[in-house]
């Protein structure tokens, strides 16, 4: 069973790790995954989706804030949004924990 800290610990991981691979994917790739991904071509597809799958949460928070800022959401859509980044990022944190007392035993 899960106590309050556990969430609030699966939460932070699931935001933050996210954000990491976000960031330093921008670094590496310096916004060329992004283009890659509009082309046409197979393997450029595949990269795009495995970094919507591993920075998800980050990406959907990014536009999220991006289109409240814009004034193109209502109080209710960006209040939703946000409850689904926040679940999101949550079950995300619940696997990298998962995955962490796999390989440390």
């Amino acid at each position: 069973m899960f106590e309050a800290s556990d969430i609030i610990v699966s939460l932070i991981i699931g935001l933050a790790a996210p954000l990491a691979i976000l960031d330093s994917s921008r670094l590496i790739f310096d916004g060329l995954l992004v283009a890659r991904g509009t082309a046409q071509d197979g393997r450029g597809r595949l990269l795009s989706w495995i970094f919507a799958l591993a920075a998800g949460p980050a990406l959907f928070g990014e536009r999220v804030v991006r289109e409240a800022r814009a004034g193109r959401m209502r109080g209710g859509q960006v209040g939703l949004s946000v409850a689904a980044v926040l679940g999101w990022a949550w079950l995300y944190g619940l696997v990298l924990i998962g995955l962490l007392k796999q390989v440390h035993g």
